[in-house]
């Protein structure tokens, strides 16, 4: 006589092997805490979105196209949830230039006569000469970097940066600051540079977004991307 039930009494150790146990069949909630171990996650296995918020960074917002644009807009990427925030990204232009970004609040600039910007960079030419050269204003529509000027070979010449991005949103202080580091080739003698730069404001800007563009011609390649820093003064 079959039987239907058998009390767990009747099952001896490991008598339940793969062939008894439906696909798809066991939960989450049966698995001892700590018991997935490495060899048991495959290659490739953990993607991007799952290992969002790992090792620090969330990504917020990002973009990417090879078609010329005039600007490129984050709106709604500072918020509350984070205080620090990260920005890494490439710009190719389609003329010799320098990249302009204002923050923005509701979707609107804030193009006010706010902005404090500070830039030191340093080149080597052709020849093998270097110099050091400063930017700045105290008082601008906009922050700026890369104004010595970057060039436009569509092969070959970009400007590449890493912002750190500090309280936009002003939840703990009045103003924001912004500081980070750049590269780029300059078409004169090649020169190429490396430069840093800081940027505040004059005035609470209260931002929840950031859009970048050039000073002169439009933007004919970008990537960028838009990280909040997990846990960043976060109470």
């Amino acid at each position: 006589m079959s039987k239907t039930t058998i009390p767990t009494g009747g099952i001896t150790a490991d008598a339940i092997n793969g062939t008894l146990i439906a696909d798809d069949a066991i939960n989450s909630e049966h698995y001892t805490d700590g018991s997935i171990d490495t060899a048991h996650i495959g290659d490739n296995q953990v993607t991007a979105a799952k290992a969002t918020g790992v090792g620090g960074l969330a990504l917020v917002g990002s973009s990417e196209s090879s078609s010329s644009a005039s600007a490129v807009t984050f709106d709604s990427v500072f918020s509350s949830t984070y205080r620090v925030y990260r920005i890494i990204g490439i710009i190719a232009p389609s003329q010799d230039t320098w990249i302009k970004f204002r923050l923005r609040a509701s979707s609107s600039d804030l193009n006010n006569n706010q902005y404090i910007n500070l830039e030191r960079t340093s080149y080597i030419d052709s020849g093998e000469s270097q110099a050091q050269n400063n930017y700045g204003n105290h008082t601008a529509t906009y922050g700026a970097f890369g104004q010595a000027d970057i060039d436009s070979d569509s092969d070959a010449s970009y400007v590449g940066f890493d912002f750190t991005v500090y309280d936009p949103n002003t939840d703990v202080f009045a103003r924001h600051m912004i500081n980070g580091t750049y590269s780029f080739r300059n078409g004169g003698s090649q020169k190429l540079y490396v430069g840093n730069f800081a940027n505040s404001a004059t005035a609470n800007q209260n931002a929840d977004g950031i859009k970048f563009e050039t000073n002169a011609g439009t933007l004919s390649y970008h990537s960028i991307r838009v990280y909040g820093i997990v846990n960043s003064w976060a109470s």
